[in-house]
């Protein structure tokens, strides 16, 4: 109470109204009564509330300033959410400072690349054209960061003219985005030719697969995106610290005692609790299930998700689907080779889960030279995982990635300043990516990938000459 007494009261009441309409927390949150209970004094709070609190993202200069400034914004238990991971989250710290470990660069000078002649357009999953050769990379649960939401990054990657990614653990369905790309794209007069993944996790229940690539398909995406590095739950301790859930449990008072703190994101967070976008779409329906994530995460995982699928089931979802096929999670070469072989996937995601699931696990940075000595030149590798610059962007795709996701920087983009806080993410790595390919002597990407052994030498190697 001395955290701010009646103002708490009021926004626990708005929501425990909210939550009492429906198991689930979301719904009839439009005939709550009181302070918080009207969406238009909602919006214009969120106006004042902005004025004051709202980071400015257009004077973030880097990712790491748009880290702080989602921490400065968001609910503790939203920034942690996004920058945390397993354990004692060694694996996260590795990510990141694998780009810096073992590569130097030797640029060429006087190679006459200059702003007009640098092009960063490429082509991905053989017949796939993107503008930028990075794509968002599927992150459950983005209104819980901003309500902008997914819808924000699709926007975003629209703008850029690259690939989407949508999680299955989206707040926002395969059939919202679709519509979302199309206003869009009236809007802008742009085409729409935004090329979407679906990322699946592998549910117990086969009428939800069913259900899930039904949806996907008649939505227009065209990728599925098979992530298979979560059977079971990663030891996320920050998450067990602050009792994360989706949506949050409104009785636990140090979540009340946060939200007072973090006005932007609350006023802002109000509003989509009220909208219902503070649920995952696939479970909105089943009220058992919500139930189940909000009391239990890893219980849920290990409920609901199958920890035994294995190579066979993999083959007989990936006929069941039957458009391109992306396997995600890999660490290993001979299950990067078994993937293009055996799955005849289209191409093959390297990583580690942004840190989030084993502990130790080795970064996917460091498995690339070795998977892509495996697979052969011909076969499309996508990367993620701590990557922070456009300079690693170039470092990855010069070392064999033909492409690069990013997750937790468009994360703390979105929880920042929402579909600008994205925008300048984006707009911060290609500008970044731009200037790294100029100052190497690299004028477009395939130009970067084939003489990047030349350019970028590991250390040891560049002592000796």
């Amino acid at each position: 109470r001395r955290g701010g007494g009646g103002g708490g009261d009021s926004f626990s009441s708005s929501f425990s109204s909210s939550s009492r309409k429906t198991k689930m927390g979301g719904g009839g949150g439009g005939t709550a009564k009181g302070g918080f209970g009207s969406k238009v004094f909602l919006t214009m709070m969120k106006s004042l509330v902005d004025r004051a609190f709202q980071p400015n993202v257009s004077r973030c200069w880097n990712v790491r300033e748009l880290d702080a400034a989602a921490r400065r914004r968001c609910h503790k238990y939203v920034y942690d959410y996004i920058a945390g991971g397993a354990d004692d989250e060694s694996a996260l710290k590795n990510n990141r400072e694998s780009f810096r470990r073992m590569y130097d660069a030797f640029p060429r000078v006087l190679n006459g690349v200059g702003p007009r002649n640098v092009c960063t357009k490429t082509r991905i999953l053989g017949t796939v054209d993107v503008d930028i050769p990075f794509v968002p990379a599927p992150i459950a649960g983005n209104a819980m960061f901003h309500t902008d939401g997914e819808r924000g990054v699709a926007r975003t990657s629209h703008r850029f003219g690259t690939t989407y990614a949508l999680s299955t653990l989206a707040t926002t369905s395969c059939e919202e985005i679709d519509a979302c790309l199309k206003e869009e794209s009236r809007k802008t007069g742009k085409e729409d030719t935004t090329h979407k993944m679906f990322q699946m996790y592998v549910w117990n229940e086969g009428q939800l697969v069913d259900d899930a690539l039904r949806k996907a398909k008649e939505s227009g995406f065209e990728t599925l995106v098979l992530t298979v590095d979560l059977t079971w739950f990663g030891n996320r301790e920050r998450d067990k610290r602050n009792r994360f859930s989706i949506p949050p449990k409104l009785s636990d008072p140090r979540f009340i005692y946060e939200c007072l703190k973090k006005p932007c994101w609350t006023i802002d967070a109000a509003i989509g609790w009220k909208n219902r976008t503070f649920e995952y779409a696939a479970l909105r329906d089943d009220t058992k299930l919500m139930e189940k994530q909000r009391d239990d995460m890893a219980g849920f995982v290990r409920d609901v998700f199958n920890p035994t699928f294995d190579w066979e089931d993999a083959k007989a979802l990936r006929e069941k689907w039957g458009k391109k096929f992306i396997l995600k999670g890999v660490h290993r070469a001979d299950d990067a080779v078994k993937a293009f072989e055996y799955l005849n996937a289209d191409a093959v995601w390297i990583s580690n889960h942004g840190g989030r699931q084993l502990d130790g696990a080795v970064a996917p940075f460091d498995a690339l030279p070795g998977i892509r000595e495996a697979v052969g030149e011909d076969r499309e590798l996508i990367l993620d995982g701590g990557i922070r610059r456009g300079s690693d962007i170039a470092l990855a795709l010069a070392l064999g990635a033909n492409a690069v996701a990013i997750g937790k920087p468009i994360a703390f983009g979105l929880a920042a300043g929402g579909e600008k806080g994205v925008e300048r993410t984006f707009t911060i790595l290609k500008e970044e990516l731009e200037r790294t390919m100029g100052l190497i002597g690299a004028r477009t990407i395939a130009e970067l990938r084939s003489k990047g052994k030349e350019i970028f030498v590991k250390r040891d190697q560049s002592r000796i000459t």
